[in-house]
């Protein structure tokens, strides 16, 4: 996935990808610190318990959907 700084750019990649590939919705459930939040635009929904976060990834396999998540996070822990 490319750099995305901003809805626009995450909606238009969302939907070129759901259009020229075949996309499925997976969950992808990580333990991250009690008390973590997002820093800015996230490319996907996320919901989080505790430190129990869940993240619902459009993505064309689960190995896909991991790595999103995994750049999400070094992204998140960069800022």
């Amino acid at each position: 996935m490319k750099n995305m700084s901003n809805a626009k750019q995450i909606t238009d990649d969302l939907i070129y990808r759901m259009k020229h590939t075949s996309l499925n919705k997976f969950n992808i459930i990580r333990e991250v610190e009690r008390g973590w939040f997002p820093n800015g635009v996230a490319p996907f929904d996320i919901h989080a318990s505790g430190n129990i976060v869940t993240f619902s990834v459009w993505a064309e396999s689960l190995q896909d959907a991991e790595d999103q998540v995994s750049k999400f996070l070094e992204r998140d822990e960069d800022e």
